[in-house]
């Protein structure tokens, strides 16, 4: 039988509706947007197919998730537009938040996009991770020697993908339950959690805050969540619920994300604004 990782949350979440899997992030979408001409072509009330790129191709060194983690979709992806609240939340299973706070300048957000379930095909790269992790004194031994990769599947719950921009300011909002993951008969799905760990540390949290952080949103998360290519990490508190910032700090790339869980449910916001400015869309969520 195979092995399959859920986060501590999986039965309450399955009760009670599931995932957050918005993963338009860095990744989806070309820049973490909707285009109001893309926005157009999703017409309300109807299933609309996309194939958008899963993860980044980055050639930054630093770039942990990136170089370790490839996806591939392996069951399409539709989407439906959807205008209130309690629609979202019902198509969602689960309560789907709003932000009651908004950057000076920008209006209120009136189009929801519910993505519905999906899969992809991930394969972890254990040589680079291993890699990175020795040329950044961090501990190895928990890669098994003479693997060089291995496939996992994650089935990915339907998930909830708000965007709202104003010029070069934007965000995306992403909300979702853990995806179910599965990999080859005999293979220990622990180490993907403790690499997951390893990459926060990589990403510059402390062994502490790293295994904290860890301990709340497993590396399931991150499948749907994805931190694409920041290579900065901090702690963050939104509504005393543990997350993290992450930054990058490549020429260009000014994108910011917080990420945290919340009752069972993951929650991204990923934008060109100010950390401050996130963090207080974060907890103004209603």
């Amino acid at each position: 039988m195979e092995p399959k990782l859920r986060n501590r949350y999986g039965c309450m979440t399955l009760a009670a509706g599931l995932l957050l899997a918005c993963i338009v992030s860095l990744a989806v979408f070309p820049s973490l947007r909707l285009a109001a001409a893309d926005l157009m072509e999703i017409v309300s009330g109807r299933w609309e197919s996309a194939d958008y790129k899963a993860y980044p191709t980055s050639e930054n060194p630093q770039d942990f998730y990136g170089r370790v983690y490839t996806k591939t979709r392996i069951e399409a992806v539709r989407q439906n537009m959807l205008t209130s609240q309690e629609e979202a939340s019902q198509w969602a299973g689960f309560r789907v938040l709003v932000p009651t706070h908004l950057p000076d300048g920008m209006e209120s957000i009136t189009k929801i996009i519910l993505e519905g379930e999906h899969a992809y095909c991930v394969e972890v790269n254990l040589e680079a991770a291993r890699a990175l992790l020795q040329a950044a004194d961090l501990p190895t031994d928990a890669i098994p020697a003479g693997q060089a990769r291995v496939q996992v599947t994650a089935a990915i719950e339907p998930r909830v993908v708000m965007n709202q921009s104003q010029g070069a300011r934007w965000f995306t909002i992403l909300q979702g339950h853990n995806p179910e993951v599965t990999g080859p008969e005999g293979f220990d799905l622990d180490l993907l959690r403790e690499l997951g760990e390893l990459g926060l540390r990589y990403l510059g949290l402390s062994a502490a805050e790293a295994r904290q952080l860890s301990q709340r949103m497993e590396w399931a998360s991150f499948l749907v969540l994805p931190p694409a290519d920041m290579t900065m990490a901090e702690p963050v508190s939104i509504n005393g619920h543990s997350g993290c910032v992450l930054r990058s700090t490549q020429p260009g790339k000014d994108h910011t994300a917080v990420l945290w869980e919340a009752d069972g449910v993951l929650y991204g916001i990923y934008g060109g604004l100010p950390t401050d400015e996130l963090v207080a869309i974060a907890e103004s969520l209603q």
